[in-house]
C-alpha cells in the first residue's frame, strides 16, 4: 500500500508539474494563423507570411481577443502611402510658392528675365569659344611637334618631344570635356529659362488681374 501511495504520490507530483507548465504556457499570449496550404498553426511568434495574410490573437484563457486581417493591413499600408504622398505634395507646393515669390521679386517684366538669361548664356558661349581657340592653338603646335619627333634621330630629343605630345593631347582632351560640360549647362539654362518664362507670364497675369479687381472695387 505504501509503495502504491508512493507511486501515486509521484504520479500526482508529475501531474502537478505538468499542469503548472501547461498552465504557464497557456497563460502566455500566442497567435493563431493559417499558412498558404490552409493548415492552422498556433505559435508565440508570427512569421512574416502570417503578418501579411492575417492572424488571431489568443489570451491566457484560450479565447480570441483580436484579429488582424490582410485586408486591414493592406488598407493601413495604402493610407500610409497616401499620407506620405500628401506630405510630399505639400513640400512641393511650398517649394513652388517660394520660387514663385522669387520670380515676382526678381522680374517685373518678361524682357528683364530674358535679359538676365542672355547674359548667363553669353558667359557659357564665351567659355566655349575660349576653349576652342586654345584647342586650335594646341593642335597647331601639336602638328609641328609631331613632325619634329618623327624627323629627329636624337633619342633624348625624341623622348622630350613625345612627352610634350602626350601632355598636349591630355590638355586638348580636357578642353573638349569642358566644352561638352558647358554645352550641357547651356541646354539646362535654356530649359530653366523657358520654364521660368512660362511661369512668370502666368504669375504676372494673376497680378494684373488682382490689380484690375482692386481698381474696379475702388470705383
Amino acid at each position: 500500500m505504501k509503495r502504491i501511495k508512493a507511486v501515486g504520490g509521484i504520479s500526482l507530483a508529475v501531474l502537478v508539474v505538468l499542469f503548472s507548465l501547461s498552465s504557464s504556457a497557456f497563460a502566455a499570449k500566442y497567435f493563431r494563423w493559417v499558412d498558404a496550404d490552409g493548415k492552422v498553426h498556433y505559435s508565440y511568434t508570427l512569421p512574416p507570411t502570417a503578418s501579411q495574410q492575417g492572424y488571431s490573437k489568443i489570451n491566457e484563457t484560450g479565447r480570441q481577443v483580436g484579429a488582424v486581417s490582410a485586408i486591414v493591413e493592406q488598407a493601413e499600408t495604402v493610407d500610409d502611402v497616401a499620407q506620405e504622398k500628401t506630405v510630399e505634395e505639400e513640400a512641393v507646393e511650398a517649394a513652388r510658392k517660394t520660387y514663385d515669390n522669387y520670380l515676382l521679386a526678381s522680374y517685373l517684366r518678361i524682357d528683364e528675365l530674358t535679359g538676365v538669361h542672355l547674359k548667363k548664356q553669353k558667359v557659357f558661349h564665351d567659355q566655349i569659344e575660349l576653349y576652342n581657340k586654345r584647342i586650335a592653338k594646341l593642335e597647331k603646335s601639336l602638328t609641328k611637334v609631331e613632325k619634329q619627333e618623327k624627323d629627329t634621330k636624337n633619342k633624348a630629343s625624341k623622348t622630350k618631344l613625345k612627352d610634350y605630345i602626350a601632355v598636349t593631347n591630355d590638355s586638348i582632351k580636357v578642353y573638349k570635356e569642358m566644352i561638352i560640360d558647358n554645352q550641357k549647362k547651356l541646354e539646362k539654362l535654356l530649359q530653366t529659362y523657358q520654364s521660368d518664362k512660362s511661369r512668370l507670364v502666368e504669375l504676372l497675369s494673376r497680378v494684373d488681374s488682382k490689380e484690375e479687381e482692386i481698381v474696379k472695387s475702388a470705383e
